[in-house]
């Protein structure tokens, strides 16, 4: 632990003395949550958490900037037992390095070069094409990891954008770059509709006899679209090549979904607007977001309906669920949000798994029945 404080000082130092003073945000969370468990008798895990995401920026000149972001938690209950942090008397704490890079950018280009993230697609719940940072719509909250790498960009015009890119495998002690990742992506927008296509290519995970053995690495392809009509309407899809798998509809992974807002039809204190949002996933059985490849999903058909009913310009209520359509089991959200003041606000989830069986069934001796958090955010 001592050395981790020592490593985020350093850091500061050498931001200061380098580049200037910097500038500072980030934000403060402080989290109650408990989880109460299908077991006779009932039982309850509670956690008691504060989290700091510190955010850095220093500008070199007039082409450059530094960037910088550090996770502070310190935790007692559950999560400081699973998260398997550095423990001490009354709480456990832990400091993540979350962002570190340069930025060099000039009127038609921009250079990313470290620790940064890296995100594809216009996916709003599931996000085939965003596969360097896999999303988990039952985590909403999580932060995307960010990849270490480096990422070129040109602007051919105001409304295009031209990206190349090469992040370092997922396996950080691989020697051999076995996994490493590049590709190209293109997007293009107008008032009314954006539309982004990406290509990547994977290197094989085994060490090559030949030079001819780097076709069997991994080929992505991708496309995504976003449009603004009478209803928001978003797409996403990826396809993986995997010379070692079948190809064909398995290897696809692919969303779409609208959301459409009412508001009043005369000015109401308690009705500022109404949200109504869905989105649907086919992940194929040797996609990008299958069990068996890495991800999360074992079945094949989603679904993920969601309404947000904003009562005032400071409070909302919203409600949503995720839903394996071949099983029916399914897991529902309930969320309020308050505005307590500018950059204060509370947030309090309750989740429930209601299905005995079924991908979101409570069928292992450890699964959860419900999980409810409160969470205060400071932001500055």
């Amino acid at each position: 632990m001592k050395k981790n404080y020592c490593a985020v000082f350093i850091m500061m130092i050498i931001n200061v003395t380098l580049f200037g003073a910097p500038s500072f945000s980030g934000v403060l969370d402080s989290t109650f949550s408990a989880r109460l468990w299908d077991k006779e008798p009932a039982q309850g895990t509670f956690t008691l958490e504060e989290y700091l995401n510190l955010r850095m920026q220093a500008k070199i000149g007039s082409l450059a900037a530094f960037y910088s972001a550090f996770n502070f938690i310190a935790s007692a209950g559950e999560n400081a037992a699973l998260l398997g942090l550095n423990t001490g008397a009354n709480f456990a704490a832990a400091i993540e390095l979350e962002r570190l890079y340069l930025r060099f950018t000039t009127e038609h280009t921009g250079l990313d070069i470290g620790l940064f993230r890296q995100a594809f697609g216009y996916g709003q719940i599931w996000g085939p094409m965003d596969f360097l940072n896999s999303r988990n719509p039952l985590l909403p909250d999580a932060r995307p990891r960010a990849i270490l790498g480096a990422a070129y960009a040109v602007f051919p015009g105001d409304t295009s954008k031209i990206l190349a890119f090469v992040s370092a495998p997922k396996d950080p002690v691989n020697a051999q770059w076995n996994g490493a990742f590049t590709g190209i992506a293109t997007e293009k927008h107008s008032d009314k509709f954006s539309i982004q296509a990406l290509y990547s290519y994977e290197t094989p995970h085994s060490l090559p006899q030949s030079a001819v053995d780097y076709t069997a690495g991994i080929h992505r392809g991708g496309l995504s679209l976003k449009a603004d009509v009478v209803a928001g309407i978003f797409a996403d899809a990826l396809y993986k090549l995997n010379p070692h798998k079948p190809s064909g509809l398995d290897s696809f992974a692919v969303s779409c979904g609208a959301d459409y807002s009412f508001g009043p039809r005369e000015p109401n204190i308690w009705f500022q607007s109404l949200i109504v949002m869905t989105s649907y996933l086919y992940s194929g059985a040797n996609s990008e977001m299958a069990f068996n490849e890495g991800g999360i999903y074992r079945q094949e058909h989603y679904l993920y309906p969601s309404v947000q009913y904003n009562m005032t310009n400071y409070t909302s209520l919203s409600a949503a669920a995720i839903i394996a359509l071949e099983d029916g089991s399914f897991a529902p959200v309930l969320s309020f949000q308050q505005s307590i003041a500018q950059g204060l606000d509370l947030t309090v989830n309750a989740q429930f798994y209601p299905c005995q069986t079924g991908e979101f069934g409570r069928t292992g001796v450890f699964t959860q029945a419900a999980a409810l958090s409160a969470k205060l955010s400071a932001r500055f």
